[in-house]
């Protein structure tokens, strides 16, 4: 491979044209005589990856900066009415296999698509669920795809990963009701039975998070949740608690064979005994029982109830949990408060409360990092239906801070955040970019990619590698792999009264 391109490099016939990009441990070219591995589909240019491989020396200089390529998109369906009626992105799961060699994406419409994770060749295409396929897994031998949806019946699925044909089904709604599809309702799909989380645990069982919000016949709100161990079989191992509580689960984070659950509640009625509101379940899955569970006090006056959503992780001494009052904290696992991080909680603009949400996080390495959102008003209060008169200092950011609590770094770019990601690289997160607010171009959105330093370097300061640039803002949620190619979801987005711009697609960069 090297050989060729060196040969090619000696050649006097190289094309005016030729054009190539260093995108970090490899080159991007679009020459076919220099040769390497074919990238990118229909709509892409074709182009090859040739690897830059160690002790080599190439003749192309590689530059400071490593530029990002996409590689090829995949479209998704048509979400422009939804969008156009003030739709939010549209939920959308990306998870690569464990080779890296194939995207499965599970969309909003209902669909499982499998894509050669090079060239963006469809492999495979499935219609699954009424509304939208929530979660994706892989088999550790990468040759069984399993999903979760929300939908009617809220199944999950096991897939056999060469042709998609189905293994088994399971209807969570069978443990926690059924209810229908609300005509006319924007985000009545999110009513629906849903795996909230589809986790693999090491014995190769699922853990699967069965939630159920939803509004019945006499407009009653309704709660009903319970953790399952299902086997690889399909058949359930274990259950608890033994029936569905009153009570919202959500996605959890595992480490290991623990597993850190957020709870919520959002039906009337006293908290159930055994899940707290607003807060978290420490949750043995091999015993498959909660080892610890408490509630964080609400942040008083502005309001009556902590939420988290999934800025929260755990480590073998410590737990990270953000929250959408602003507060990000350490505690120990027996559940007391051990340090307060930077934080976004409320400050007086005025007469008027303002604060920012923490809504994703996590450790990296032994240090939390997390996501700020923009300003807004804390609800509940009598100014709700204003807009926010002046941004929190803390609004649109990633904090990386210490165990100590102490401020390590912070970022704040022109770009609207759009949630962080882990990256299948240790030391890298990926950041969602929306729109920029200071500029209306279309084409600035993307994908933000950072390194930190390694715990071996306590010298060097996070950097943003590369600006993976999209047309379309990208949904929350990325998915990597460890030679650094980057999934993000692009979604149409309304802009004042023209019709939406951008298209609902997948995107892969290298």
């Amino acid at each position: 491979m090297i050989m060729l391109l060196f040969l090619a490099l000696g050649c006097t016939q190289t094309p005016e044209q030729f054009k190539r990009q260093w995108v970090g441990g490899g080159w991007v070219h679009n020459d076919p005589s220099v040769g390497g591995r074919p990238v990118g589909n229909k709509d892409t240019e074709s182009r090859w990856y040739v690897e830059d491989q160690e002790g080599q020396t190439s003749t192309w200089e590689e530059p400071e900066n490593t530029e990002c390529v996409a590689l090829f998109h995949i479209p998704l369906g048509d979400v422009d009415q939804h969008i156009a009626l003030g739709g939010s992105a549209p939920d959308t799961v990306l998870a690569w296999s464990n080779k890296g060699e194939v995207l499965a994406i599970g969309t909003f419409l209902g669909e499982l698509i499998l894509v050669d994770g090079w060239t963006g060749t469809v492999l495979h295409r499935k219609q699954l669920a009424e509304t939208m396929v929530k979660q994706v897994v892989w088999s550790p031998d990468d040759q069984t795809v399993y999903v979760g949806e929300q939908s009617p019946d809220g199944s999950v699925l096991s897939l056999d990963a060469e042709s998609l044909d189905e293994q088994w089904r399971l209807n969570l709604s069978d443990w926690v009701d059924h209810s229908p599809l609300p005509p006319g309702d924007l985000y009545g799909s999110y009513t629906l039975p849903a795996a909230y989380g589809l986790d693999l645990l090491s014995d190769g069982s699922l853990l699967v998070t069965a939630t159920h919000a939803w509004n019945d016949r006499h407009g009653t709100r309704k709660n009903k949740s319970i953790l399952l161990k299902v086997g690889p079989d399909g058949k359930v191992k274990s259950q608890w608690p033994q029936a569905p509580i009153d009570a919202v689960f959500f996605r959890p984070r595992l480490k290991g064979s623990m597993a850190l659950l957020p709870t919520s509640k959002s039906s009337e009625g006293p908290a159930p005994p055994e899940a707290p509101v607003g807060g978290v379940l420490l949750f043995d899955t091999d015993a498959f029982k909660p080892i610890q569970a408490f509630s964080v006090p609400p942040l008083s006056p502005w309001f009556t109830q902590s939420f988290i959503w999934e800025a929260l992780d755990l480590q073998k001494e410590s737990l990270f949990l953000g929250l959408s009052d602003g507060r990000a904290q350490l505690w120990s696992l027996e559940g007391d408060l051990i340090q307060q991080l930077p934080s976004s909680t409320p400050i007086m603009a005025g007469k008027v409360p303002v604060v920012a949400s923490i809504g994703s996080g996590f450790f990296l390495g032994n240090n939390p990092i997390y996501q700020i959102s923009t300003t807004h008003i804390p609800f509940g209060t009598a100014a709700t239906a204003l807009s926010p008169p002046a941004p929190h200092p803390q609004e649109n950011s990633i904090i990386y801070a210490s165990p100590s609590g102490d401020l390590l770094w912070a970022w704040s770019g022109p770009h609207q955040l759009q949630g962080i990601s882990r990256s299948a690289v240790k030391n890298r997160v990926i950041v969602g970019a929306g729109a920029r607010t200071s500029d209306t171009r279309r084409d600035l959105f993307g994908a933000l990619s950072f390194i930190f330093p390694t715990n071996d370097d306590d010298t060097a300061s996070p950097r943003l590698e590369r600006f993976c640039r999209t047309q379309s803002p990208v949904f929350f949620r990325a998915a990597s792999t460890a030679d650094g190619r980057i999934a993000v979801t692009e979604h149409p987005v309304q802009l004042g009264s023209l019709p939406a711009h951008g298209r609902y697609q997948a995107t892969v960069f290298r």
